[in-house]
Order: C-alpha cells, then structure tokens, then sequence
C-alpha cells in the first residue's frame, strides 16, 4: 500500500488485481492484459490445422515445471484425475510439455504419460491433443498458457485458478472443474461428444476477438507511460 501511494501510475495486467487496489483508495489504476499472438509458430499456420486429429484421445498440459504450481498439477491430474478418467476411457494419453528444471516431473513417466521437456515447436503437440489441461491448485495472473490454446483454437478443461484474470463476458469455450471427479467427467464428455468438442472450440475465436494483441498492449503501455510523464513534469 505504501508503494502503491509512492507511484505516479499503476498498471495491472488483470481486473481483480485494479480491484484490489482500488480498495485501498487509489482508483488511478489502469489495466493492461497480456497478449495471446506472441507464439510465431502459430501464427504462421490455419488455425483449423491444430484440430486435424478428431480421434485422437490425447491431452496437453505446457508449462514451465520448475515452477512449483505446474508442477503440482501434473501430480494431482496424475494421481487423482488420470485414473478416474481411465475407468471410462482407457486408451488416453498426456502430454507434459516444457520446461523440467529441477521439478520431478519426469518420475510420472509412463506409458500413458509423456514428459518431454522442452521443446522448440508446439506444433505437434497441439496437432495430435483433442483438450487442453489446466488443473492448477495454486497462483496467480494470466495463465499464457491459456491463452495459447485459446489460439490454437483447443477445448480447454481448467480449474478456476487457470482463468483468474480472463473475464469473458461470452459464450465461454472453457469447461471449469475444480474437483477430481468433474474434471475427469468433463475430460470424458469431451472425448465423447464430437459435436460440444467442435462448439467449445469454434468458441475459442470469439474470445480472441474481444482480447488483446501484443502490439495493442505495448501501444497502450506506451500512451500510459507517456501520459504519466507529461503529467508530472
């Protein structure tokens, strides 16, 4: 609070995180969201491309799993959703993508779970994955990885941590489950039901209609800064 009364200008990257602040007396707080096109290769592709496999019983989880949240769930939809959702589906595979560190992802390896670590181009893996998975427990922000599905145009499984700071005022394209059980019912209705899967990711696009690009953040970082400055000369 202290700091935040020193400042000539706040700016948050989320809505709830402005209203916080806003709580303390301080309603100068501007919001500027992260981008979702800051991947290349996806860019350079037909979005339609990254659905090519419809048969696939394939999920996809990227993150950085030195980080203590992604790691613990990768544990958790391992230990407590994977086997709830082999009890219905049985030939279903998941793929942890990204960075391993120091984190002891790589002891979940098996013939159901792919630990690959990083890799240069996601291509792949969002080509051969019908969901994407984000069963975090714990953090805070806007989850990138979210918003890279959302580009790639995935059905999306999450917890609501994994969308704290995305408010979409839409037909939604997320399926939040915070328990074992919905998150492994919700994986199953997905696999089983071609028709909600294509709904879910047709309403991807329109998400990302309504969101920021990088280069609108930087332009609207820019005008604020250049605001601040001119103001307290």
């Amino acid at each position: 609070e202290l700091v935040w009364k020193c400042v000539n200008k706040i700016v948050t990257v989320t809505v709830s995180d402005a209203s916080i602040i806003n709580k303390f007396g301080i309603n100068d707080v501007s919001v500027v969201t992260n981008g979702y096109d800051h991947t290349p290769f996806l860019t350079n592709n037909d979005i339609t491309d990254f659905n090519i496999d419809k048969m696939s019983h394939n999920l996809l989880y990227v993150g950085n799993y030195d980080y203590r949240p992604n790691e613990d769930a990768a544990f958790y939809f391992v230990d407590e959703i994977l086997p709830l959702i082999k009890n219905k589906i049985k030939n279903i595979k998941i793929y942890f993508v990204g960075n391993i560190g120091t984190s002891n992802i790589e002891k979940l390896r098996s013939d159901d779970v792919y630990v690959t670590g990083r890799v240069d181009n996601l291509d792949e893996y969002y080509k051969k994955s019908s969901i994407f998975i984000c069963p975090l427990r714990y953090g805070g922000g806007i989850k990138t990885k979210i918003l890279e599905a959302l580009y790639a145009s995935k059905s999306i499984v999450t917890s609501s941590i994994g969308l704290q700071g995305i408010d979409i005022p839409i037909e939604s394209p997320f399926v939040i489950a915070d328990n074992p059980t919905d998150f492994a019912n919700e994986v199953v209705r997905l696999l089983s039901n071609d028709l909600y899967r294509s709904q879910k990711e047709a309403a991807c696009k329109n998400v990302l209609s309504m969101w920021t690009t990088w280069n609108k953040a930087a332009d609207l970082l820019t005008s604020i800064y250049s605001n601040a400055i001119i103001e307290n000369i």
